[in-house]
């Protein structure tokens, strides 16, 4: 049955009436959040921050889905991050050559996420590229002391059964299998290591055990380091951006570092550095160990010291990263961006 004209004029009308009412709210919605001086984020797959404040944005796990004004997902993502339809990032240290990434949840994220959810070192975009978190508060440095001379350390938790068959981790692998290296790591780990696809598994000739003091991001681990003159600190990958709290501890300990640098990490956070690449050497592990016996390692440990004061190195820290991520929330959440001098600085190609 067709209508009349007034009929049809009086629906237009009170559907017109509708979608004022919603932009009104929406409207409304929007002036409280940017007026609001504080924004509720619950965070996922970690605890609260400890001693970490900031003007505008808190970060907890315990508060109720139904009452936060966005979602982060720190480390691992979950079912009910990835059902969420607000304001959600996600940051995560690892390479997304880490085994976690193969898995249904995290394929998930990769494909439903948006660029600007996606905190990773990967991103194309450099206002959502997060380096790698590499040590928490004041880069403290171990004093010159007697140091094991011509005797190698490296420390790894990931020996990786299949390593023969990802070309990423052949040479690392190779290099820190060396019999002049002591190598220290995971027990449980390189217990599952096979030397070839047909040995057994077996821990590594070279390997010495896990260290006394596993956390990596503790004064103590750095005075761990601190007793040898060379650190062989290879990432477990070779990607752009990807730099993790290895070669900052080496320099901390003042090892000479044994260190394979992406262009992309060269020419950012490393300028001003001074380390051995096994690049320069053509790849040759003796070569290259040759090399760092016979560097300057006084001289490497005073300009490591200075480079450890640099602001880019700084943006890796801890609790500068988690500022960023709040800045980020509140830019999203407010509209209004929030830029703090020395903690939101974008890596450039």
């Amino acid at each position: 049955m067709r209508r009349s004209p007034g009929n049809k004029t009086r629906h237009s009308g009170w559907r017109t009436g509708i979608v004022r009412q919603v932009c009104a709210r929406s409207a409304t919605r929007q002036n409280v959040r940017s007026a609001r001086t504080m924004l509720n984020i619950r965070l996922i797959s970690a605890p609260k921050p400890p001693g970490w404040q900031h003007p505008h944005v808190v970060f907890d796990p315990t508060i109720p889905p139904e009452r936060c004004d966005g979602m982060l997902a720190w480390g691992a993502v979950t079912p009910e991050f990835l059902s969420y339809r607000g304001p959600r990032a996600w940051y995560i240290s690892e390479p997304l050559t880490h085994n976690m990434f193969r898995t249904k949840l995290f394929r998930q994220a990769l494909r439903t996420l948006d660029e600007d959810e996606f905190l990773h070192h990967s991103n194309p975009n450099p206002n959502y590229r997060v380096p790698a978190l590499t040590h928490y508060r004041e880069l403290s440095v171990v004093a010159v002391g007697p140091r094991t001379r011509d005797v190698i350390a490296t420390v790894n938790d990931f020996g990786n059964r299949l390593w023969w068959l990802r070309p990423g981790l052949q040479f690392r692998t190779s290099f820190i299998l060396h019999p002049t290296i002591d190598l220290y790591g995971s027990r449980d780990s390189w217990a599952r290591f096979r030397r070839w696809p047909w040995s057994k598994k077996n821990p590594p000739v070279n390997y010495c055990g896990p260290t006394t003091t596993p956390n990596c991001y503790l004064p103590d681990y750095v005075a761990f380091l601190s007793r040898y003159r060379i650190n062989v600190c290879l990432e477990n990958a070779f990607l752009p951006y990807w730099f993790t709290e290895k070669f900052v501890n080496s320099a901390r300990a003042g090892c000479v570092p044994v260190y394979h640098a992406h262009p992309t990490i060269r020419d950012s956070f490393l300028r001003g550095a001074r380390w051995i690449d096994p690049a320069d050497f053509d790849f040759n592990i003796s070569a290259t160990l040759a090399g760092a016996r016979a560097c300057d390692a006084s001289a490497c440990r005073d300009q490591n010291y200075r480079w450890l004061r640099s602001e880019l190195l700084r943006t890796t820290e801890g609790y500068a990263i988690w500022s960023r991520i709040a800045d980020i929330f509140y830019h999203r959440v407010t509209g209004t961006p929030l830029v703090r001098s020395g903690e939101c600085q974008n890596i450039e190609n």
